[in-house]
């Protein structure tokens, strides 16, 4: 803004550099990634907070550029939103390479069912304080830890009866008592 004898505050939004990927396609030199340095928020003396955005090139005719990743002034990343409201912020389904180890935090979008899928016939199990609380085997059977607590809800599936076992032996599949609810 302005120029360098007599330069102007910046506002929000004003574009403080950029890192361009070019690439020739046999008759003009295209954009096809970049990494722009943006202001944003309240600009003050001794305060320029910034955000940094991740752009490739679409695999179409006549490709677009397009924002893969933002980190905010806050540091929050958002990976394919622009919306950074929490440290990670990921838009779509998450894959991890085999042998990740654990999650330790997971927190899921409020209007929709968070949903954790396992794969290559592994269970899922769900920690507190480092002790396993709820486990559902590959085979979908769930149980939990007795120091859980009481279960204020159970639903299952309306084309079927529910099948409660308490004292189930993993091992063997032997029950000390069952109840059926038709």
């Amino acid at each position: 803004r302005g120029a360098p004898i007599s330069p102007l505050i910046i506002v929000s939004g004003d574009l403080l550099g950029r890192v361009i990927a070019a690439g020739y396609d046999g008759s003009s030199f295209l954009s096809m990634a970049d990494i722009k340095f943006m202001s944003t928020g309240t600009i003050g003396t001794n305060r320029v907070p910034t955000i940094m955005t991740f752009s490739t090139a679409t695999d179409t005719t006549t490709s677009v550029l397009t924002e893969r990743m933002r980190i905010d002034a806050a540091g929050n990343v958002g990976i394919g939103t622009s919306g950074t409201t929490s440290l990670l912020n990921v838009a779509g389904q998450i894959g991890f390479p085999t042998g990740l180890g654990s999650i330790t935090h997971l927190i899921g979008p409020t209007d929709q069912n968070l949903v954790i899928a396992a794969t290559l016939g592994k269970g899922i199990d769900i920690q507190l304080s480092g002790s396993t609380k709820i486990s559902m085997a590959s085979s979908g059977q769930l149980s939990w830890n007795t120091g859980l607590g009481a279960i204020t809800q159970l639903l299952g599936p309306i084309d079927r009866p529910l099948q409660i076992k308490s004292g189930v032996d993993p091992t063997t599949n032997s029950t000390a008592r069952d109840i059926n609810l038709y």
